[in-house]
């Protein structure tokens, strides 16, 4: 079968089927594991060429050579830079090179004596090659396990990997399994877990609040905390937010447009959330840009719909990184435009948006 494990950033699918993956080489299995990278990985099979080199660093070149004989040639793709017997380039129509290293690749996979796992992990940012390959293995592999990670609450229909989960389903078992953020309780045990002892109720509180529930984040936090005490949180005020957390939300920010990282770090001196026209009386941009910007933060979950047209960050701690970045004299004017731009869109009704003008 196929499993689909899938979950916002930090919520730990990866920890999931590490653990997955512990179990199944604990009964004696094999476990290829394969991970994509966003823009890092210009070859068009990097997941599968990370899975199977792993394999064969593990095992040994001349066992596999051995047990496939020539037809480990078909496999050359995944090992370009693996000296193995019998590995070189074969001359073949693309469409039959790369069904034969399916074939191989099933053959392989269908020749352990337990049945494998097969992990893909990030595959959001898998290339087509390497989701044509999934396609192939998913389909014809008796035996493997097969288990995709991809970030995100879902896939777009118009997704490339959601279209070959699609099709994959139609012949064979495929579940998903959605992972979601920490109940309170369970968020105060990894707090505490981090901090490396007990916490007021209050503080968890706080930061249950703070972080969503996120696994990632309470992890960050505790650690943060053990460090440096409960008490610099709230003297820090938004300063000291461990580095992890701000590369994470940098990262995040990576894979969105300038004009949508420029929209969300304004957005950032924003309290409790922003209306459609609040955002762009702050922004000044005009209303087909400002809704694509939008669209694409909602997209990769930096932001989330409360009511009506009304977002607001996906977790404080979102809009707390954003807004440390800013220099202290563009907090202030931000501060201002925000004040005006709240006076102008609400001004038959100013005490709606007092809080957030004080």
């Amino acid at each position: 079968p196929v499993i689909v494990v899938y979950g916002e950033s930090g919520i730990g699918k990866t920890r999931t089927v590490a653990e997955l993956a512990r179990v199944v080489r604990a009964h004696g299995a094999e476990v290829l594991w394969g991970t994509c990278y966003e823009g890092g990985d210009a070859h068009p099979y990097g997941v599968w060429a990370d899975a199977v080199r792993g394999y064969v660093d593990r095992s040994g070149g001349a066992a596999l050579a051995a047990a496939l004989g020539g037809e480990v040639r078909w496999l050359a793709p995944l090992l370009w830079d693996v000296a193995l017997p019998g590995v070189e380039r074969v001359s073949a129509p693309p469409g039959v090179a790369r069904l034969r290293m399916a074939e191989v690749l099933v053959r392989v996979l269908d020749s352990f004596e337990h049945p494998p796992l097969v992990v893909l992990d990030d595959m959001q940012w898998a290339y087509p090659e390497s989701l044509e390959l999934f396609g192939h293995v998913s389909r014809l592999a008796r035996g493997a396990l097969v288990v995709v990670c991809c970030r995100g609450t879902g896939l777009e229909l118009g997704h490339p990997l959601a279209q070959r989960l699609a099709e994959v389903g139609r012949q064979r078992s495929c579940e998903y399994l959605a992972l979601e953020s920490l109940p309170r309780g369970e968020a105060g045990e990894l707090l505490e877990q981090a901090a490396g002892g007990p916490l007021e109720a209050a503080l968890v509180d706080a930061v249950y609040a703070e972080s969503g529930g996120n696994p990632f984040f309470l992890a960050e936090l505790g650690r943060y905390l053990q460090r440096r005490g409960a008490a610099s949180l709230a003297a820090d005020g938004g300063q000291g937010l461990p580095e992890s957390i701000r590369a994470a939300v940098e990262l995040r920010l990576a894979g969105v447009t300038a004009q949508t990282r420029y929209m969300l770090r304004l957005a950032s001196v924003f309290t409790a959330g922003f209306g459609f026209a609040e955002l762009a009386a702050l922004t000044e941009l005009k209303e087909a840009p400002l809704v694509d910007c939008l669209e694409e933060a909602l997209s990769e979950e930096l932001v989330r719909p409360l009511d009506g047209e009304r977002c607001d960050f996906a977790h404080a701690l979102v809009r707390e990184a954003l807004y440390e970045g800013l220099s202290p004299g563009r907090r202030a004017r931000l501060h201002r435009r925000l004040a005006e731009a709240l006076e102008h869109v609400h001004a038959g009704d100013l005490a709606r948006v007092a809080g957030e003008l004080v």
